[in-house]
């Protein structure tokens, strides 16, 4: 292509040949063949999530609980009997009980 200048005409020349180019491109269309792979692995991932984040919440919750439990008990440990202690740990009180019955001394 021989280009040649007067009074801007080649510009206008160049920019009609490029327009005339472009016309002729075509563009392919994009075509998602991975995402409905993916969807519904992210879908279950997202489920357990969820359920994840429910256990992680009671188990916070039960933390925070058993930290409570801790600071009161720090808190009474100079003047706590044994009885407010087990008041609050039946379960200690029963298996001391049951050594105690059983002649088992901790040795």
């Amino acid at each position: 292509m021989e280009l040649t200048v007067l009074n801007g005409a080649a510009s206008f020349s160049l920019f009609t040949w490029h327009i005339g180019w472009l016309q002729c491109v075509e563009i392919p269309k994009f075509v998602d063949t991975v995402t409905p792979q993916f969807k519904p692995k992210f879908d279950a991932l997202l489920v357990e999530l969820k359920e994840e984040e429910q256990k992680s919440l009671k188990e916070s919750e039960r933390l925070e609980k058993e930290i409570a439990d801790l600071h009161e008990l720090k808190q009474k440990i100079s003047t706590m009997t044994i009885d407010e202690y087990f008041e609050k740990h039946p379960e200690l009180k029963k298996k001391f009980d049951d050594e105690i019955r059983n002649d088992n001394w901790g040795y």
